[in-house]
């Protein structure tokens, strides 16, 4: 996702912020309420309910974005809240992957659909790691079309159009 829309999605955000801000919500509270609501989202996908969890999908995206924005507007950005964040973003991707996963390997029996949707959840796994990994060595590598927000937002069109 480009930086101007990032700066769009930050100031459409901020309010939210504001109230987690005022309320003394945790950056790493506000992960584990996105971790939450993406636990709900998979079980739906799981069910073959993809609309709604697509939407539901979409609010879990909304703490993802919105935990860093706590973090960075009240000091409390750490590499421990870093790593945090990353390992949880990881579990919720396995998890909605393997909601998905799940439906059509078992309700809907698709053999195509379900190798599909592992190599997706390959290409988004091996996408964050591949990052990672480059950051540990010392490039810094520039976000493209599969980076986390864009992966989300492929995602919730996936379960509106999709099933």
């Amino acid at each position: 996702m480009n930086e101007e829309v990032k700066k769009v999605a930050r100031k459409m955000l901020f309010p939210v912020v504001k109230v987690a801000i005022k309320f003394n919500v945790s950056p790493n509270a506000v992960t584990l309420i996105g971790f939450g609501i993406t636990l709900v989202a998979s079980y739906l996908y799981a069910k073959g309910h993809f609309r709604v969890a697509g939407l539901i999908l979409a609010l879990a995206g909304l703490c993802d974005a919105i935990d860093g924005e706590v973090a960075r507007k009240t000091n409390r950005v750490s590499r421990f809240g870093s790593f945090f964040d990353s390992t949880i973003d990881r579990f919720e991707e396995f998890f909605v992957f393997g909601g998905i996963l799940y439906y059509y390997s078992f309700l809907k029996v698709d053999a195509l659909l379900s190798i599909i949707t592992y190599i997706v959840l390959l290409g988004s796994i091996m996408t964050s790691y591949i990052k990672a990994r480059a950051e540990g060595i010392g490039f810094s590598p520039t976000s493209g079309p599969m980076d986390r927000p864009n992966r989300y937002i492929y995602l919730v069109l996936f379960s509106y159009y999709c099933r």
